[in-house]
């Protein structure tokens, strides 16, 4: 039974955030989620900012948000300054419309006398997250399964369903301690070894997932 499914999204070119340190060059976007995941504690999640995902190719974002892979979160507070070849992370004061005048937001450069505001476009404000408990979701989703997924009590697992053999039942669980990987029949499999975006729809290989006799 073949345990693994080759993305089929082209390389791109994305930066991941590990212990403050960037991974560049990741495969695709739906691999930069997983991995980005699997650095930080996956209760906690993982953001992901309009800098970087205006980069990801076109209707990626709106299938993992369709899927729920990810979802809004609040928007940023300090951004990136682009005023200048320094890229501080500076405060955005937002200026609410009022009567004919549409909202502003802008950065106050406290660093250089000749800058003064810079402008600052709403979108980049926006951010993106991801959890454990939006991924266990999600495969409940995919695999089909009715009921809600269930955490264990040391919080590190996630009871996905349980899948029918011609002889036995074989719980799904999504493991979080060291990674994302799937607990199926005894065996274990990365996340992104199984979960792919082909044709603009996000599916878990079926031959990976199919339940042994």
């Amino acid at each position: 039974m073949p345990l693994s499914a080759k993305c089929s999204l082209t390389l791109v070119s994305n930066h991941a955030h590990c212990n403050n340190k960037i991974v560049t060059n990741l495969v695709n976007p739906l691999q930069v989620v997983l991995e980005r995941l699997s650095c930080v504690d996956p209760a906690k999640g993982a953001l992901f900012f309009w800098d970087e995902v205006k980069n990801w190719p076109p209707s990626t974002l709106d299938l993992m948000v369709t899927n729920g892979l990810l979802q809004q979160a609040q928007p940023m507070t300090t951004i990136e300054c682009d005023g200048c070849e320094k890229n501080c992370i500076m405060p955005v004061t937002i200026y609410p419309a009022q009567d004919d005048k549409p909202g502003r937001a802008f950065i106050l450069c406290d660093k250089h006398d000749d800058i003064g505001r810079v402008l600052v476009d709403f979108r980049r404000m926006q951010q993106w997250q991801s959890t454990s408990r939006l991924v266990a979701a999600m495969l409940t989703s995919l695999l089909g399964f009715s009921q809600s997924p269930t955490k264990t009590t040391d919080g590190k697992q996630w009871h996905i369903g349980t899948l029918m053999g011609r002889k036995n039942r074989y719980p799904v669980m999504l493991l979080t301690d060291d990674g994302l990987t799937l607990l199926l029949a005894g065996h274990t499999v990365s996340l992104i070894d199984v979960l792919s975006i082909t044709e603009n729809t996000l599916a878990l290989n079926k031959a990976a997932t199919d339940a042994p006799g």
